[in-house]
């Protein structure tokens, strides 16, 4: 039987064996909901859904479907559901504001799943976020992120090894990748919500080929 391993696994692995066993061998999950990560994979779903339909109110609503469901049987209060959906809308139409045009990135894939096996028969799976070409005809390949900072991805984006990982995969299978970005999402929630939604920005840092 073959061996199959996704990057996210070596990516856990990698930074706790104790969580790595839980969450791959045990199939353990939390007992209490994450307030933060059900906030992130809820932009990740609306972008997801934006880059691929380019149809905005289709991605609002696939967004508060995803918190609907990830809540239903949570201990979650209904305030905090509230804000945070709050929040992930406010996110949502800044976004699509500053960025939704996009004009210079034709879309090759979204959420681009992959499959390269070695000669040994193990195989190494994986999804990717985006992948876009440029104006120039440049193909990269893009990571979704909403944090609170970005220090972590400005000081390690340049020995991030899912980067390089999936970068290889890609070309394995016949990509010609010009660089990676970071789609990243600032939610700073020091202050929640305001009606300008002047605390939320945006930014990208990207690597490419010398």
């Amino acid at each position: 039987m073959k061996y199959t391993f996704r990057g996210s696994e070596i990516t856990d692995f990698q930074r706790c064996p104790k969580r790595y066993n839980y969450g791959w061998i045990q199939n353990l999950e939390p007992k209490v909901q994450n307030e933060k990560l059900t906030l992130g994979s809820a932009i990740h779903k609306f972008l997801e859904t934006w880059y691929m339909s380019r149809r905005f109110q289709e991605a609002i609503e696939e967004m508060r479907n995803y918190i609907d469901d990830v809540v239903m049987n949570s201990d979650m209060e209904q305030v905090v559901i509230d804000e945070m959906i709050e929040l992930a809308q406010g996110i949502c139409l800044n976004y699509h504001r500053t960025y939704g045009d996009d004009s210079n990135w034709t879309v090759l894939a979204v959420e681009k799943q992959f499959n390269v096996e070695f000669d040994d028969g193990t195989v190494y799976t994986g999804t990717i976020d985006l992948i876009v070409e440029d104006e120039d005809g440049h193909v990269w390949f893009v990571d979704h992120k909403t944090t609170i900072s970005l220090d972590i991805y400005d000081k390690n984006s340049d020995m991030d090894r899912q980067i390089s990982r999936y970068w290889w995969a890609l070309e394995q299978l016949g990509y010609n990748v010009h660089g990676f970005i970071y789609n990243i999402v600032l939610d700073r929630k020091s202050t929640r919500l305001n009606s300008s939604h002047a605390n939320i920005s945006y930014a990208v840092f990207c690597l490419k080929k010398k």
